[in-house]
C-alpha cells in the first residue's frame, strides 16, 4: 500500500494493533512532507511507544516528527543530548507519583515542611535545565496529574496543585516555555484507560497506549506553533452542520438548534465551540447551497443561534459548486487553500472537495450526530491557542474592516486615488520587545508575502531585538476604517558596513496598499545610522510566494545573481538607491 492508503487503513484506524502501526510507519518513513519538526522527550518515567504515536499523529497531520527519546529521569542529561543532536523542541513530562516512590500514597503522611522542600527541589532542578534551554525553539512541560485514588484524595490534590503552581512559575520565567495539560488528557480518556499500574510497578511505565496516543495528538496540535502546518480558516456548511434540518424546508422554527433538546443541543454546543475558535482569531466562513435570506434569518432571528452575521468573515451562500465557492473564499481572504478547513455533512460535497481541492482539510459531520462533539475536538486541535494578539480588534473585526474598505474601491477612478482616500498610516517600531510574540507568529503564518520564508520563534526574535547589530522593524497599520495591528516586519543584521536583510514578511490583509514600499526609506535610514553603506537582500521562491518574486526589483534594488531555481540576490550601495516614493501613506516612527 502507498502512503495515503496506509494513513487511512492503519494510522487513522483506532483498532489497528501496535505492531500493524509500526509496520505502517516503516513504510511511510522517508516520504516527503512539507512540514516537520524535531522533538526531544524527557521524563522521569518510561514512555514505551510514545515515539511511535508521535510519528503516527504527525503523519496524520502531514507533519514529519523527528523524535528523540531521552533517558530515564535525567533531565539535565537529556537537555545536553538534545542540544548536541540539534533538537529544536523539547517535551518535559514529570509524573507526580514517581517524584518519590509511590508519592501519592506518601503525601497524607508528610508534613508541609517536607512537601515544601520537595517542591523547591523539583523547582531547582527544573530551573537549572530551563536556564540552559534557550537554544531550543520551544520547551513544553506537562502538568502533574493523579494516577491513583487514595484514602485521602483531597490532601493529595491540594499538594499536587501546589506543584502545578510551581510549574507555572517556572514556565513564566522563559519565553520559550509553555505548559500542556496532561491532566486534561488523562481526564479525557479516563484514569482506567490511562494508567497501567502493573507496568508502572514492574518497569516504571505508567501509561497505556491510548493515553500516549491522545497525548501525541495534543502535542502534534501544539507543534503548529513552532513551524508545522498552520490553519487559518474554517469554512462551514449550514444545514445539518450549524443546525439540524434544512432551513429552506423546515423554516426558522423547524430547525434543531437549542440548548435543551436532542439533537438541537448538540448543534447549540457546536456553535459554542465555534465561538471559542473565534476567540482564537480563527477566520469563520460559510459555504452553503441555500437561499441567502434563509441563512441570514437564522443568524439574525433564531432565538438560540449563537453565531451572528458579525461573526462570519465571509459567506458564499448560493447554489454554485462548493469547490468554486471555496476557491472564491480563498481568493477573497487572500489565504492559501492549504490553510483552510471545510466542514460539511454531505458525503457528496466532502468527496468533491477532497478530489478537486486536496490541499483543503475536509472534515465530514458524522452520520451519528452524537459523535459530532468528538469530531469537533479534532477541529479545535488544528487551531492551538496563541496569546499574542497585538490589537484591540479581533481578526474577524479586522477582516470586516478590510471588506468595508474594499467596497469603497468602486467609488474611485484609479487605484492610487482609492488608496489615498484610505488615509493609511504605518507606524514603524524598531527593536521593541513588546512585539516579539506577534512578529514570531507572523513569520510562522505568512507565506504569500514572505521573501525568504524564514520562521522565527519568540525567543529568536527577542535575541535579535536585544542585539546591537540587528534591525527588527515592525509595522503597525491603520486607516480611516480602523486598525489592522502589527502586520509586517523586516529583520536584518549589520555586518560591518553591510545591512543584510534576513526576512521581510507581511500579513495578506494589508498587501497591495503600497505599505511594503513606503517603510523602506526609514528602515534604510536606521541601517545607515548603525554604520551600513551597502545592502544585501535575497528572494527564495516557494510554491506560495511567487507574487513577491520581483518585489526587490520594483523597490529599486539591483539584482546581482539568479539561481536556476529562481532564487535571487541583490547588492547595492544604499546612497545609490532610488526608492519608489509613496505619497499617500504617512509613515511614523514610534518613540518606544
Amino acid at each position: 500500500m502507498n502512503k495515503d492508503e496506509l494513513l487511512n487503513s492503519t494510522l487513522k484506524n483506532d483498532r489497528a494493533s501496535f505492531s500493524e502501526l509500526k509496520k505502517a510507519l516503516k513504510v511511510i518513513d522517508g516520504s516527503e512532507f512539507e512540514f516537520g519538526y524535531s522533538l526531544g522527550v524527557s521524563s522521569n518515567v518510561t514512555l514505551n511507544g510514545f515515539d511511535v504515536y508521535l510519528k503516527k499523529q504527525g503523519y496524520i497531520s502531514e507533519v514529519n516528527a523527528d523524535v528523540q527519546m531521552g533517558g530515564y529521569d535525567d533531565l539535565q542529561g537529556d537537555f545536553d543530548s538534545f542540544k548536541s543532536n540539534g533538537i529544536q523542541n523539547v517535551l518535559v513530562l514529570l509524573n507526580f507519583d514517581n517524584l518519590l516512590p509511590s508519592f501519592e500514597s506518601q503525601v497524607e503522611h508528610l508534613d508541609d515542611e517536607f512537601i515544601y522542600a520537595k517542591i523547591m527541589d523539583v523547582k531547582s532542578s527544573l530551573l537549572v535545565a530551563l536556564s540552559g534551554g534557550d537554544v531550543f525553539q520551544s520547551i513544553t512541560i506537562t502538568d502533574f496529574h493523579l494516577s491513583f485514588v487514595g484514602s485521602n484524595e483531597l490532601r493529595v490534590k491540594e499538594v499536587l496543585g501546589r506543584f502545578n503552581v510551581m510549574l507555572r512559575e517556572c514556565a513564566d520565567q522563559f519565553d520559550n516555555v509553555s505548559l500542556l495539560s496532561l491532566s486534561a488528557v488523562v481526564a479525557d480518556v479516563g484514569r482506567y484507560n490511562a494508567i497501567d499500574s502493573r507496568f508502572y510497578f514492574m518497569s516504571k511505565a505508567p501509561y497505556k497506549r491510548l493515553l500516549l496516543d491522545h497525548l501525541a495528538r495534543r502535542l502534534t496540535s501544539a507543534s503548529r506553533q513552532f513551524g508545522a502546518r498552520v490553519y487559518k480558516a474554517v469554512v462551514f456548511d449550514c444545514d445539518n452542520t450549524l443546525w439540524g434540518g434544512v432551513v429552506g424546508e423546515d423554516l426558522l422554527g423547524g430547525i434543531a438548534l437549542n440548548p435543551y433538546d436532542y439533537p438541537g443541543n448538540i448543534f447549540w454546543r457546536i456553535q459554542q465551540e465555534i465561538l471559542s475558535l473565534i476567540e482564537r482569531d480563527v477566520i469563520i466562513c460559510l459555504c452553503s447551497k441555500n437561499n441567502p435570506e434563509d441563512v441570514l434569518e437564522v443568524l439574525e432571528e433564531h432565538p438560540h443561534c449563537l453565531l451572528s452575521n458579525e461573526n462570519i468573515v465571509a459567506k458564499k451562500v448560493n447554489w454554485s459548486s462548493k469547490v468554486d465557492n471555496i476557491l472564491a473564499l480563498s481568493e477573497e481572504l487572500n489565504i492559501g487553500l492549504d490553510s483552510m478547513v471545510f466542514v460539511d455533512d454531505s458525503s457528496f460535497e466532502c468527496e468533491s472537495v477532497k478530489a478537486r481541492l486536496p490541499s483543503v482539510n475536509t472534515i465530514q459531520v458524522p452520520k451519528n450526530i452524537s459523535e459530532y462533539i468528538s469530531v469537533f475536538d479534532t477541529i479545535k486541535d488544528l487551531f492551538p491557542y496563541v496569546s499574542s494578539r497585538n490589537s484591540d480588534l479581533s481578526k474577524t473585526q479586522q477582516y470586516k474592516i478590510r471588506e468595508l474598505s474594499e467596497k469603497q474601491r468602486m467609488n474611485f477612478s484609479s487605484q492610487e486615488e482609492y488608496l489615498e482616500s484610505l488615509e493609511i498610516k504605518a507606524l514603524l517600531t524598531f527593536n521593541e520587545s513588546s512585539g516579539k510574540a506577534r512578529i514570531s507568529e507572523l513569520s510562522q503564518k505568512s507565506n504569500q508575502f514572505n521573501l525568504t520564508t524564514k520562521r522565527y520563534t519568540s525567543l529568536e526574535v527577542g535575541k535579535l531585538i536585544d542585539s546591537s547589530t540587528a534591525v527588527v522593524a515592525a509595522v503597525d497599520v491603520t486607516d480611516k476604517f480602523g486598525g489592522c495591528g502589527l502586520t509586517g516586519a523586516v529583520i536584518g543584521r549589520i555586518n560591518g558596513s553591510v545591512f543584510s536583510v534576513d526576512a521581510f514578511f507581511m500579513s495578506c490583509r494589508v498587501i497591495a496598499r503600497s505599505i511594503e514600499f513606503s517603510i523602506w526609506p526609514e528602515i534604510l535610514k536606521r541601517a545607515v545610522e548603525l554604520g551600513a553603506k551597502r545592502i544585501h537582500a535575497s528572494y527564495y521562491p516557494t510554491s506560495k510566494n511567487m507574487q513577491v518574486a520581483d518585489f526587490y526589483d520594483r523597490l529599486g534594488f539591483v539584482e546581482v545573481h539568479e539561481n536556476s531555481d529562481g532564487a535571487r540576490k541583490y547588492e547595492q550601495e544604499i546612497k545609490q538607491l532610488e526608492l519608489i516614493k509613496i505619497d499617500w501613506i504617512e509613515v511614523e516612527i514610534s518613540d518606544c
